[in-house]
């Protein structure tokens, strides 16, 4: 059996009565706006033969009982369920819960109703091929980028996710909160690197040969400040916010995410940072694009960049001290390399 949804859209004055808990006296109505989906004398009638179970416990805003659904009573030419997936448990919400909370995040309750890994794997393995990426506009716990991630360790499959939420905050007085989580979308990061870690224990050949990384990003305002305005707009005493046009709580990699972005490059391109000359450089999928953000950089460190042909190179306006700097590494990329596409932002 699987708990049942006791509350329907409709009923009647005889659908909305009180249920009282015998073991603790907690007492349930139906939800606002929604009915009981049984009479008064069905209910009892359930009681007497067990198809009602009451909690010994019952959490603050939690339902006192439980209604139990039976395998027979699923089984119906007009139950979808049954034709495309059987009635596996491993696709009722109760055993993803169960799941989440014993095998990923050591006997901690941090999700309520999370989606069942079983069903999302067999939703993406009868959707996609294994090169697919599959988007999930509603990451919750992360169980797609877990089961996209567990169907490559059993398949070699080369698939690709990507999860998108809003940073919502989690319920005060939960399990999550008291295990130092503030939002979401931190449960979905670490849920995906404790899969990740459970996946290749139990895939040993999968290490060194499947990419179990992510990148997370937000979303957030340019990295520019608006200077495009007219001399009446500006005010003296404002001048010199307008001398350096990057928001002074942005970072280098801030300023590489959207220069990646404007020249239309994946996010999920290689970046490797490397130190030269006191400067950090950024090489993107191994010469694509070379970025450095850095002042002061030195004539010997623009020549070393170019010396290595990058199909792009990036650098800041505020590195150069005047025009004639930027005229010089012009001539640089000119010399020794002219096919690269030269940035200046």
């Amino acid at each position: 059996w699987v708990s049942d949804n006791p509350s329907a859209r409709s009923g009647g004055s005889n659908s909305s009565f009180a249920i009282q808990n015998p073991k603790n006296g907690h007492i349930d109505y139906p939800p606002k706006g929604r009915y009981w989906a049984f009479s008064q004398s069905t209910f009892d009638e359930w009681v007497k033969i067990g198809k009602v179970i009451f909690k010994d416990e019952v959490k603050e805003g939690g339902r006192g009982f439980i209604v139990k659904k039976y395998l027979s009573e699923l089984k119906s030419s007009y139950n979808t369920v049954n034709s495309l997936f059987g009635t596996d448990n491993q696709f009722m919400n109760q055993v993803a819960t169960k799941h989440l909370r014993d095998d990923v995040f050591e006997g901690v309750d941090l999700f309520t109703s999370p989606k069942p890994l079983g069903f999302i794997k067999k939703l993406v393995k009868y959707s996609t091929d294994k090169s697919s990426l599959i988007l999930d506009f509603f990451a919750g716990s992360a169980t797609t980028a877990d089961a996209v991630m567990q169907l490559n360790a059993e398949d070699g499959g080369q698939r690709r996710y990507i999860l998108c939420t809003l940073d919502e905050a989690v319920a005060d007085k939960s399990a999550a909160k008291e295990a130092g989580y503030e939002t979401i979308d931190q449960i979905s990061r670490e849920r995906i690197r404790r899969a990740a870690k459970k996946i290749q224990a139990e895939h040993p050949e999968t290490v060194g040969q499947q990419d179990f990384g992510f990148k997370a990003y937000r979303l957030d305002s340019s990295n520019f400040k608006d200077v495009s305005k007219t001399p009446d707009q500006f005010e003296q005493g404002n001048l010199f916010d307008s001398v350096d046009h990057i928001k002074d709580d942005r970072s280098s990699l801030d300023l590489l995410y959207q220069v990646m972005l404007s020249w239309g490059m994946e996010l999920s391109l290689s970046i490797h940072k490397e130190v030269i000359d006191d400067c950090e450089v950024y090489d993107v999928d191994n010469g694509s694009l070379i970025a450095c953000f850095d002042n002061g950089m030195s004539e010997a460190l623009i020549q070393s960049i170019a010396k290595r042909e990058p199909l792009r190179a990036v650098f800041k306006d505020q590195a150069f001290a005047n025009s004639s700097a930027k005229i010089n590494l012009e001539q640089i990329f000119k010399d020794h390399s002219p096919m690269t596409k030269v940035k200046v932002v």
